[in-house]
């Protein structure tokens, strides 16, 4: 018996849908993993969509006067995000310690 190894059709997708994803990531903070499950497309995909897209918005000249490129810019957005949920973090565990105490 002779078996068929079927090859798997490449899908394509259209720039808009492309770009679409990339904001995803980019302006509501969603991980590429979580893009990716929500569009049915691979996490890699949505990675390198999203380097494609932020290669192009600095090559467009959008935002001339930042001296950041946009992919710098991705990458200090994630770490303030990461900041800000550190601090509100602890800002209720101060808030529960200061419940804690000031009851006694």
């Amino acid at each position: 018996m002779k078996k068929t190894i079927e090859r798997r059709r490449r899908r394509k997708f259209t720039p808009e849908f492309r770009e679409d994803a990339a904001k995803l990531v980019i302006l509501e903070g969603k991980s590429a993993t979580e893009v990716g499950k929500k569009l049915g497309v691979d996490r890699s995909c949505v990675d390198r969509w999203k380097n494609q897209y932020l290669e192009q918005l600095g090559s467009g000249g959008i935002g001339s006067g930042n001296t950041m490129t946009p992919k710098e810019m991705d990458t200090e957005i994630r770490s303030l995000r990461k900041q800000l949920r550190d601090s509100e973090l602890q800002r209720e565990i101060l808030k529960k310690a200061l419940a804690i105490f000031s009851r006694e």
